[in-house]
């Protein structure tokens, strides 16, 4: 097999190949960029032939923690000469991962159905919700009865984590007659339930949850890092918090007499998965580093992490909900590709309640594809190697491991969940992932980008509230109380001209609640002023290119201000003339909710002057 060395250009540089056939060289690829990154003016017109540094620069994205997602990855740039953690690695069959299905359903009778459905749809084992949100403890049996335990894994989910569900499944076990699949588990995670809660933990049914599932030979315990995904924790942060909580699981077990090895088998991890794919397959890969080296240290044997990856919650929109399909896709090739061994992909109308069985056989068939047709788990670890994703990893896997020690410090998870440390830099990450949202900086595709007005939501049956942090939520709450009048869009010059800022403005008032009505495909100040009705609204945004604001900009103001128009927005940034004339601006960077809650205040005011 040739080196890389042996496969490097007389320049010293990689050749990007395809099917072995050089099709050019690292520096011939930074050119290309830099020609595309001149053409959108985001690198100067020149001759000098830029710097590697300073195109990959113009194309590289950052998490909200800060970590690099790099747009290339070769050997020569960041790929770790020591090469890639065997424990990094997915070691799973090709033949599919665990397809498992979630049902949250109080209505014990739509429960049953739930499963039956999933299960002859194709998933492979089922998470039930048992409690306040799902199945009531007593109703357990009843719900699971068309479950074959020994072959479809049954894990609990008890939010609260009610004693009287475990009760009800372990006598469901019992009677059941057989030895459980591998997989089923109580799925008790009571440091979870009290970082939802915002609680103190109680960990002192662990032993006794311990000893029961042991008894029956099944799982105990969840580290369910989604409960700090949804609170909007960054992926170093739940990896962090998944490690601390393990760690912390690892002691009580022991100090109730455990063994190392008997404890670590009874625990299963679960993790979220958004549709920013790069980074979600880099933190499948270093969890599993992570907790290798967990184990190694606390003298444990090298067992791979069990891993279960549920596609996000805070992702899913209420508003154009069909696009969640297009996240739930994603989020679950991600899982994939990163190889967990059970993926859960949410229903695209989880957010609107409780998914109908069209939302749940599309759910499915998402992993289907993926794996039937896609092949996308025909190859066992598909991300291992590339460089770009090892390099996410190790700085994932560095930033995470940091996390550990923070907590750690604090005194494990208990003590950092009581002092509030954790929450306090979850809260910081989650501040900066809300502004990132609210500026579209972290489009939403149907929300905070391209909405439709007009849409009328399918209505589902309901479901408990999810308290996490919702990514649409300042726009869905805006959105759900529409404006009380639209804003008049006072298009100046031709559509070839003013449509782009038309639309920018006419996306950013629809996502905020606003309705707009637009003077039509104008040409000059007269147009502008026969098409508007100050009857109708008193707030006006003016839009053209900057030359037309220049040429027409004061008197289109002025004319518009007499003809009633008590407030003028402008699309774009004002120049130092307009500044004065004008009483906001709609542009790139701008915190919407916020702007459309001031456009309300305009409106409100001038429909109370009016009055």
């Amino acid at each position: 097999m040739q080196s890389m060395s042996d496969r490097t250009s007389s320049s010293g540089q990689l050749p990007l190949e395809t099917a072995g056939v050089a099709t050019g060289t690292y520096q011939q690829w930074v050119d290309g960029v830099a020609g595309v990154l001149r053409k959108a003016g985001r690198l100067p017109i020149g001759d000098d032939a830029p710097a590697a540094g300073e195109v990959l620069a113009g194309i590289t994205r950052h998490t909200i923690e800060g970590l690099t997602v790099p747009p290339l990855g070769i050997r020569e740039v960041g790929n770790p000469a020591a090469g890639i953690p065997v424990a990094r690695r997915s070691t799973d069959t090709t033949e599919g991962w665990d397809i498992r299905g979630w049902i949250a359903d109080p209505d014990p009778v739509a429960a049953r159905a739930a499963v039956q459905a999933d299960l002859e749809g194709g998933a492979n084992s089922i998470v039930l919700t048992v409690g306040a949100a799902g199945t009531a403890p007593t109703d357990v049996a009843a719900v699971l009865e068309p479950v074959l335990l020994d072959i479809a894994p049954v894990v609990l989910d008890s939010p609260d984590n009610d004693p009287a569900a475990r009760a009800a499944f372990t006598t469901f076990l019992a009677n059941s007659g057989v030895t459980p699949a591998t997989g089923t588990s109580f799925g008790a995670d009571p440091l979870a339930a009290a970082l939802r809660a915002g609680s103190s933990a109680d960990l002192s049914r662990i032993p006794e949850i311990a000893s029961s599932a042991t008894d029956h030979g099944i799982g105990a315990l969840v580290v369910d890092g989604t409960a700090a995904h949804d609170l909007g924790a960054g992926d170093a942060q739940e990896i962090g918090w998944t490690l601390a909580v393990g760690v912390t699981y690892l002691r009580a077990l022991a100090d109730a007499g455990s063994g190392i090895d008997p404890a670590v088998a009874l625990l299963d991890f679960r993790y979220s998965v958004t549709d920013d794919q790069f980074p979600a397959i880099a933190k499948l890969r270093a969890a599993r580093q992570l907790w290798a080296r967990v184990l190694e240290l606390s003298g444990a044997s090298a067992v791979p992490q069990r891993q279960h990856a549920v596609t996000s919650r805070p992702m899913m929109s209420r508003y154009d909900a069909w696009v969640n399909m297009l996240r739930g896709t994603v989020a679950a090739f991600a899982a994939g590709a990163g190889g967990a061994q059970a993926v859960t992909v949410l229903p695209f109308d989880s957010a609107l309640g409780v998914p109908d069985a069209f939302g749940r056989r599309i759910a499915r068939n998402v992993s289907h594809l993926l794996i039937g047709e896609s092949h996308v788990a025909a190859v066992a670890d598909p991300a291992g190697g590339a460089p770009a994703v090892e390099q996410l990893t190790d700085e994932l896997a560095a930033a995470a491991w940091a996390e550990f020690g923070r907590i750690e410090t604090s005194g494990g998870a208990v003590e950092a969940l009581a002092d509030g440390s954790f929450l306090e830099r979850v809260t910081a990450v989650r501040d900066d992932l809300r502004s990132r949202l609210a500026t579209r900086k972290a489009p939403l595709t149907g929300v905070s980008e391209f909405p439709n007005p007009t849409e009328q939501l399918p209505q589902r049956r309901p479901a408990a509230e999810f308290t996490g942090f919702s990514w649409p939520a300042d726009f869905e709450a805006l959105r759900d109380a529409p404006a009380s009048a639209p804003v008049f869009l006072a298009t100046l010059g031709p559509v070839a001209a003013h449509s782009t800022r038309a639309g920018f403005a006419s996306n950013a008032l629809a996502a905020g609640g606003i309705a707009k009505v637009a003077a039509g495909p104008t040409a000059d100040v007269e147009d502008v002023l026969a098409a508007y009705d100050s009857s109708v609204t008193e707030v006006v945004c003016l839009t053209g290119t900057d030359v037309d604001y220049a040429a027409r900009g004061p008197e289109t103001i002025v004319a518009l201000r007499a003809a009633g128009a008590r407030t003028i927005l402008l699309a774009g940034r004002p120049s130092a003339e307009l500044t004065v004339l004008v009483d906001d601006h709609i542009a790139i960077g701008a915190d919407i909710p916020a702007l459309c809650v001031r456009i309300r205040g305009y409106l409100n005011n001038a429909a109370g002057e009016t009055s």
